[in-house]
């Protein structure tokens, strides 16, 4: 490769297009950024689980939401996102779909929490989680 088609691939790679009214500019950026850009991941995972193990605990989630929701109770679908909480992350799909049906319980219903309020009881248990 000659040496003008390593300098304009790098120039390619390097630069910022910025565009004007009136016209269109190609920055560069200043120490090169991206030159040394590396597409190896650069993150660990902290779940150590095998596919299959994941997609059998994702269909028993799922299973047992689908049941959970066929007749849904504030204390049932909070005992079971509790329950799930240790096991999946809390942005888990199937938790937004209890989440989701929390939500449209509490609005709902009359019934209170004991001593503080669902939403604090939601953040304090997703709180628990992700640390």
């Amino acid at each position: 490769m000659c040496l003008v088609q390593k300098i304009l691939r790098l120039v390619k790679l390097n630069q910022v297009p910025t565009k004007m009214p009136y016209a269109e500019v190609i920055g560069l950026y200043p120490m090169a950024s991206l030159v040394s850009h590396s597409c190896m991941p650069n993150t660990k995972t902290l779940w150590k689980v095998s596919v299959k193990d994941a997609v059998s605990l994702s269909l028993s989630l799922g299973g047992t939401v689908e049941q959970a929701l066929a007749n849904p109770t504030i204390d049932s679908l909070e005992a079971l996102q509790k329950e799930w909480l240790e096991k999946v992350h809390p942005n888990h799909y199937h938790l937004h779909a209890v989440k989701h049906s929390l939500l449209q319980l509490y609005g709902r219903t009359q019934e209170k929490a004991h001593t503080i309020d669902k939403d604090d009881i939601h953040w304090q248990v997703s709180k628990s989680v992700s640390q």
